[in-house]
């Protein structure tokens, strides 16, 4: 089943239900944002919803740090990877390389919660290498999560 990527909107985000991992950090993020703040933060931000068949299996960001740097996230349902875990990779990596080129970046990261070894996994299929464990990272300073990171040299 092939998905199909477009730019994102409050309502995608908040279609999304049984998100992966959602726990406590998931749960106050989702409180800061309203959507005048959504609407703000794709315009800042490269922001797609992947679909299948009408719905939002997840939504896929990459959140400028700084020229050239940027960090990507993700909040991907439970239908999306367990019953579309092709798709959604290939989703993902299409919008990683559109990013690359978008922004013209040269790296992006991404945090994966230690122990979270699917996660890990599923990071280095998209390209990303490990560089560093950030001890103490996590939302009210635990868990420990590690840093991952895609480089692409430009000519």
């Amino acid at each position: 089943m092939r998905a199909t990527i477009q730019p994102s909107v409050w309502e995608d985000l908040k279609s999304l239900t049984d998100v992966v991992g959602a726990g406590a950090w998931n749960e106050w993020a989702m409180k800061q944002v309203e959507e005048v703040d959504y609407r703000e933060l794709v315009l800042e931000q490269y922001v797609r919803s992947i679909w299948i068949d009408g719905q939002v299996i997840a939504v896929v960001g990459v959140w400028p740090q700084h020229p050239g740097v940027s960090r990507a996230w993700t909040q991907l349902s439970r239908l999306a990877v367990e019953h579309y875990p092709k798709a959604l990779h290939q989703a993902t990596l299409e919008c990683i390389e559109l990013a690359f080129e978008t922004f013209r970046l040269w790296r992006i990261e991404a945090h994966c919660r230690f122990g979270h070894e699917e996660g890990r996994r599923w990071l280095r299929h998209l390209g990303f290498m490990p560089e560093a464990l950030m001890k103490n990272y996590g939302f009210g300073g635990s868990p420990d999560y590690w840093l991952y990171a895609r480089t692409r040299q430009w000519p």
